[in-house]
């Protein structure tokens, strides 16, 4: 487990879920420290979205791209 794992809650309100809600189905997103790619999962998986990341920390960037 990595420092920045976490779990989307979508019941919970939180910034992230916030996020998440304002994205369509279907969008081309950019996202800035997706951490381990939880987010990133999500939006390709759930919502079919394209999601390009940018992020600095190389172990949570190898993640992110499984």
């Amino acid at each position: 487990m990595n420092k920045y794992d976490t779990e989307i809650v979508l019941n919970k309100k939180s910034s992230l879920t916030y996020m998440i809600s304002h994205i369509e189905a279907g969008a081309t997103v950019l996202e800035f420290g997706p951490a381990t790619g939880y987010m990133t999962r999500y939006l390709c998986e759930e919502k079919k979205c394209k999601v390009y990341i940018i992020e600095i920390d190389k172990e949570a960037y190898d993640k992110a791209m499984m």
